[in-house]
């Protein structure tokens, strides 16, 4: 851990943290208030290190072994950071603070690829054609349900979207529907919903976070490919 504080100079760590997200080298020198050849020098040992690399688009981004020092590297400044301060009980609430912090990103990112999910077996159950994806999606559904729940136990107390909480979905997503015209604007809502699902964000989730959430991510772009493909029958029992 301080070999990484002795190691890296300042202008190495903002290179570190603007490419959390793909930058081209222009971006990268307007942020960094080096030369272009102290930039393109300290990319280089950065490469040969894997902790960057560089894309066939030509932009720079963190490998996972970057992401892994970086955050190492904002411990050890958290933890050197607090030490400074008088008592023990304030350097336990600071960590415990920036921990909780954590917690908050990583559930704000998974809240919704669960409700995606949701939604995604809704359309599995009734959209003829589909209903082949539904044993992954329960399975992909159940697992992201109570992770979520070990990080946030009143999961089903919060989080509404369109006036439709968390808890009412996963009942829908179960229950069967009869009503035709309640099932239509089911569907329709389903559709919407992973149709609109942003950009998930996978830089704040951890790699074990991140596996189930891009296999969660696949299936949901596959049934969503899928729907774009008429006619759309509903299954209905007599």
């Amino acid at each position: 851990m301080a070999a990484y504080r002795v190691r890296i100079s300042e202008t190495v760590l903002t290179i570190l943290n603007e490419c959390r997200k793909p930058k081209r080298f222009s971006e990268l020198s307007r942020a960094v208030n080096v030369s272009e050849t102290a930039l393109l020098k300290n990319l280089g040992r950065l490469m040969e290190k894997g902790l960057i690399k560089k894309t066939k688009d030509g932009y720079y981004i963190l490998t996972e072994e970057g992401e892994k020092v970086l955050e190492k590297i904002e411990i050890f400044n958290l933890i050197e950071k607090v030490v400074k301060e008088i008592s023990v009980e304030e350097i336990r609430a600071n960590i415990l603070l920036s921990l909780r912090r954590k917690v908050k990103d990583r559930v704000m990112v998974l809240v919704p690829l669960y409700r995606a999910l949701l939604c995604t077996r809704i359309i599995c159950r009734y959209v003829e054609g589909l209903e082949k994806y539904l044993d992954e999606v329960n399975y992909l559904t159940g697992v992201i349900e109570e992770y979520l729940l070990s990080l946030f136990p009143k999961l089903f107390d919060h989080f509404y979207d369109s006036g439709i909480s968390l808890r009412d979905l996963k009942k829908l997503s179960e229950e069967y529907i009869d009503d035709v015209d309640r099932l239509d604007r089911l569907l329709t809502y389903a559709e919407n919903t992973i149709s609109n699902i942003k950009e998930v964000k996978l830089e704040v989730l951890t790699e074990s976070e991140k596996k189930i959430a891009k296999e969660a991510i696949q299936i949901i772009e596959q049934i969503k490919k899928e729907l774009c493909t008429p006619p759309r029958v509903f299954e209905t029992e007599p």
